[in-house]
């Protein structure tokens, strides 16, 4: 358990830290100083007449494709505390910003699949949010029309919440992580699958011991990232408590479907 606990944190302070914490920052800053408005103003009307969303739609789906989750539910959280969006845009866009870092995606499949279906995954991830951003087109969400209104910026209101949302990941992946290390199942492909859907990073390093045919090693991987993990579904609701998680849970197996069914033809 010792070990788990040391190496969970090990992970978490050599990767997840440096790669989200001046990313919060910085998107933090970018909210609460009207830089944010500013963009979307300006790329952000195609997003949204396409998806039916205000023109911040973009912001948080655009970062979260360089990020991942529970990056997205973060942003999505600092647009409502500033009110530039509502609940009702929250629970549209989290269903279809739930991507994952392609950065961290290709350099854990790329040691057991080739470059080619490592490329195909990330972008039927991708393809995938964008079917059911647009499926999801005829839902009515309440859209404002506010700028932020110009106060002193708090740096250390913004720092603690980011350590705070840094910290819970950090207690989620532990708390999942040894459970996985108690499981007493000792087929690794069982284990393996049982994994895959409680902690994603854990299950796709551990693919590699696996020896399956890539396509399906590339397949298992993909039905993985379309679901997330329980811990990052926890990571979300943690950051947003209000959310409507029996229609993330039905979206997040929907996306398993659509990715698994564009995986096989293409």
């Amino acid at each position: 358990m010792y070990i788990t606990i040391y190496e969970t944190t090990t992970l978490w302070f050599k990767n997840i830290v440096p790669n989200l914490f001046p990313m919060f920052i910085i998107c933090s800053l970018s909210v609460e100083t009207n830089l944010v408005y500013n963009i979307c103003k300006l790329i952000g009307k195609p997003f949204k007449y396409i998806f039916n969303t205000s023109i911040y739609g973009i912001y948080v789906f655009l970062l979260s494709l360089f990020t991942g989750c529970p990056s997205n539910a973060k942003y999505l959280l600092d647009l409502k505390n500033n009110n530039l969006i509502d609940k009702s845009e929250i629970d549209k866009l989290i269903l279809f910003t739930t991507n994952c870092n392609p950065l961290l995606i290709y350099n854990l499949l790329i040691v057991y699949l080739d470059k080619y279906i490592t490329l195909k995954i990330i972008i039927i991830l991708i393809l995938t949010n964008i079917i059911i951003g647009i499926s999801l087109r005829k839902e009515k969400i309440i859209i404002y029309n506010n700028k932020i209104k110009k106060n002193n910026i708090n740096i250390s209101s913004i720092i603690k919440t980011t350590t705070d949302t840094l910290l819970m990941i950090l207690g989620t992946l532990i708390f999942f992580n040894i459970i996985i290390s108690l499981l007493p199942i000792n087929n690794i492909f069982i284990k393996n699958i049982i994994n895959g859907f409680l902690e994603i990073t854990t299950a796709l390093n551990n693919l590699k011991y696996i020896h399956f045919k890539k396509n399906i090693l590339g397949l298992m991987s993909l039905i993985y990232l379309s679901f997330g993990g329980l811990s990052i579904h926890i990571q979300i609701k943690s950051i947003l408590p209000d959310l409507n998680y029996k229609k993330y849970l039905k979206y997040r197996l929907l996306s398993i479907i659509i990715s698994s069914i564009l995986y096989l033809i293409i």
